[in-house]
């Protein structure tokens, strides 16, 4: 490709170093192209803006024309997508409330319509659980919490947009301890608890979405299967435990009620 055939707005990805997988990191956006001479010498740099942390870099046109270092998707395109999404937990697929959409899907029409209001670029209305019981006299807190498998389902499309909430809802939980020393690295359970983190926090993955990568410490009978959304909600928090910056474990540990012992 010629530089004057580029164009704002085509779409890079960096393949350097072997990464053929296209993912939101490593794509690319031409931002302008800037051509001229200066003291009698030609200059031609591309800015290059990256899509998921919106910085900018400059690289040169032979570098960009470079195959083994990046390659232009000439049908990719960036489009603003204004949605409303909808969820439900006893729903698996969302109402999707697109600013074209005019009709809710067949099984849905009874809903009534929202208010028209301006669209935002991207809100998501969660479906919170139904209240909890209240603890017994002989239960302590964290004992009898968070036993329905619907609520965690609930949680399903919560991101780390979402994480203080998350931790208001989870950090009682009996299984997730502060105190659990952290496995050795290069074992199993390091790293499901590391990249289920890295892609929560990284990658802006939703819950379902690192369900759906079928992640498992042990191989038992239920192997190629995804684990429970209790498992995710609980292999999360702890990673946020191991692998979290202090922010982020202080909003964990501010959620946590003291456990009360009679004496």
């Amino acid at each position: 490709m010629k530089l004057s055939s580029l164009r704002p707005g085509m779409i890079y990805q960096n393949v350097g170093g072997g990464q053929t997988k296209i993912t939101v990191n490593n794509l690319y956006e031409v931002i302008k192209v800037v051509e001229g001479v200066e003291n009698g010498y030609n200059m031609s740099t591309v800015w290059l803006g990256n899509i998921h942390s919106k910085s900018a870099l400059t690289i040169d046109y032979s570098a960009l024309n470079n195959p083994k270092a990046w390659k232009y998707h000439p049908n990719a395109q960036i489009e603003q997508v204004l949605v409303k999404q909808i969820t439900f937990p006893d729903r698996k697929e969302p109402i999707i409330l697109s600013s074209s959409a005019t009709d809710l899907p067949s099984d849905e029409k009874e809903v009534s319509p929202e208010p028209r209001e301006k669209p935002e670029l991207r809100k998501v209305v969660h479906a919170l659980p139904s209240p909890k019981r209240e603890l017994s006299e002989n239960e302590r807190p964290g004992e009898a919490h968070f036993t329905d498998g619907e609520f965690y389902a609930s949680l399903a499309n919560y991101t780390y947009d979402d994480l203080e909430l998350l931790c208001g809802h989870l950090a009682n939980t009996p299984r997730i301890r502060i105190d659990r020393a952290r496995p050795s690295q290069g074992s199993v359970s390091y790293m499901v608890h590391q990249q289920e983190w890295s892609c929560f926090k990284d990658q802006q993955y939703s819950l379902r979405q690192i369900r759906d990568l079928k992640l498992r410490i042990s191989h038992g009978s239920g192997a190629g299967q995804p684990v429970s959304y209790q498992r995710i909600c609980e292999r999360l928090m702890q990673g946020l435990i191991w692998f979290g910056n202090s922010t982020e474990r202080g909003c964990f540990k501010k959620n946590k009620i003291p456990l009360l012992i009679k004496k």
